[in-house]
C-alpha cells in the first residue's frame, strides 16, 4: 500500500505541463531573439529535401508577419487551458482535455509550433489519468487479497472491506459507480472502465497485448 501512496501523484500532469508551458515559451524566446531558427524547429519534423526548401519560404514568412506572436499566444492560451484540465477532478479531466484539443485541430496552419507542440498533450493526460486509476484499482485488489488472507475466502462485496482494509468504497471515476469486482472461485478481477467509459468485463489489453485502448478496461486480475 505503500508503494502505491508513493507513487500517486494527482497532480503531477499538471506539474508536466507547467515544465511544457516553460520549455514552449522559451522556444517563441529564442525564436524572437533569433537565437533558434524557425527552419531549425520545422525542418527536425519534415523528411524530405523539397519539403525542407519549401518551409524555408514558409517559415521566413512567418517571422516576419507578425505569427510568430500570435503563434505564441495561441500555445500559452492552449496550453493554460490543457493545465486547467490536469486541475479538474479524473471524472471531467479527459473530457475537458478533449475540447482543448478540439480547439488545437482548428488552429491555424500558419501557428506552426503550437500545432507541433499540442496534439500530444491530449493523450498525455488521457494516459496519465488511466494510470491514476490504475493505483487505485491496484489498492483495492491489495485489500481483497488481505480480506482473503485473514477470512480464507473472498469478499462477495466491496462492501465487506470497509473499514479494516479500505475506508470507503472504491469508486470508478469513469462510470458514476463503484469499481467493477468479479470474484471467482479460482480468483477475481476487480477494474475501471477506463477513459473511454465503456465496460469491456474487465479485459485490459487488446490483441496486441496493449493496454489503455479502445476496447480495454484498467484491471487488475488475481487468479490461483
Amino acid at each position: 500500500m505503500r508503494a502505491i501512496t508513493e507513487n500517486e501523484d494527482p497532480d503531477g500532469m499538471a506539474s508536466a505541463l507547467v515544465g511544457e508551458r516553460s520549455f514552449a515559451l522559451g522556444a517563441f524566446e529564442e525564436l524572437r531573439t533569433g537565437r533558434l531558427s524557425p527552419c531549425d524547429v520545422v525542418h527536425d519534423n519534415i523528411g524530405s529535401e523539397s519539403g525542407r526548401k519549401a518551409s524555408s519560404i514558409i517559415v521566413t514568412l512567418y517571422s516576419v508577419s507578425g505569427m510568430l506572436t500570435r503563434d505564441a499566444l495561441t500555445a500559452l492560451e492552449l496550453e493554460n487551458a490543457y493545465l486547467a484540465a490536469a486541475h479538474q477532478p479524473l471524472e471531467t479531466r479527459v473530457e475537458a482535455a478533449d475540447a482543448v484539443a478540439q480547439r488545437v485541430a482548428h488552429v491555424s496552419n500558419r501557428c506552426i509550433l503550437t500545432r507541433l507542440l499540442l496534439p500530444a498533450l491530449d493523450a498525455a493526460i488521457r494516459k496519465d489519468a488511466n494510470y491514476l486509476v490504475q493505483l487505485q484499482v491496484a489498492r483495492a485488489a491489495l485489500a481483497i487479497e488481505r480480506f482473503r488472507l485473514a477470512h480464507s475466502q473472498l469478499p462477495t462485496t466491496l462492501d465487506e472491506l470497509i473499514p479494516a482494509y479500505l475506508p470507503v468504497v472504491p469508486e470508478d471515476p469513469f462510470a458514476s459507480q463503484p469499481l467493477h469486482y468479479i470474484a471467482r472461485k479460482q480468483g477475481f478481477t476487480i477494474y475501471s472502465v477506463g477513459t473511454d467509459r465503456e465496460d469491456n468485463s474487465g479485459i485490459s489489453t487488446n490483441a496486441h497485448g496493449q493496454i489503455f485502448q479502445p476496447g480495454t478496461d484498467v484491471a487488475f486480475t488475481v487468479n490461483r
